[in-house]
């Protein structure tokens, strides 16, 4: 591999390589992206405003904390561009890109369940996504998945359901 970035280690894994300020303009993006994301698709579309002329509404706290975060993150890529030719904070880290592909996929798994979750009913999609979790995290004891599946996400509804009194889908 040609790169600045990439090489592969003794176990032939490849591994990306970023200097502290690198590392800090890809978390500032990233932060960015998810905060635009959040409050674009989700404080818009699933926070309900009873009276949208009044302040403040349910949207208001989620929207400040996205705009609050957003700041940060383009205050993060500042700070990285312009330190980034100073001789000091040159720290390097190294990632290893396997353990990002499990962090994606993750994701991913996640992201199915929440659309899932349009259609379906909460205590099935929610014992699937965790048991699949389980599975691909590393998890073999049978009993252990079937417990936590089925377990965990009948508590959390009959927590909110009849502790709460909020109705989940």
């Amino acid at each position: 591999m040609k790169s600045k970035h990439l090489s592969r280690n003794e176990r032939n894994e490849t591994i990306l390589t970023l200097t502290e300020f690198e590392g800090e303009a890809v978390i500032g993006a990233v932060f960015f992206i998810l905060a635009l994301i959040t409050r674009v698709f989700f404080v818009t579309g699933h926070i309900r405003v009873m009276d949208p002329s009044a302040f403040p509404n349910p949207r208001t706290l989620p929207a400040l904390y996205c705009y609050i975060l957003m700041a940060m993150a383009v205050g993060m890529v500042i700070r990285a561009y312009r330190h980034r030719k100073r001789g000091y904070g040159l720290k390097t880290y190294e990632f290893n890109l396997t353990g990002i592909v499990r962090i994606v996929v993750v994701l991913a798994i996640m992201l199915v369940a929440t659309f899932a979750l349009y259609h379906l009913p909460y205590i099935p999609v929610t014992a699937v996504m965790l048991a699949v979790l389980m599975v691909f995290l590393g998890q073999r004891n049978k009993w252990v998945i079937l417990g936590v599946a089925v377990v965990m996400p009948t508590l959390v509804w009959c927590l909110f359901t009849y502790g709460l009194k909020l109705y989940m889908p």
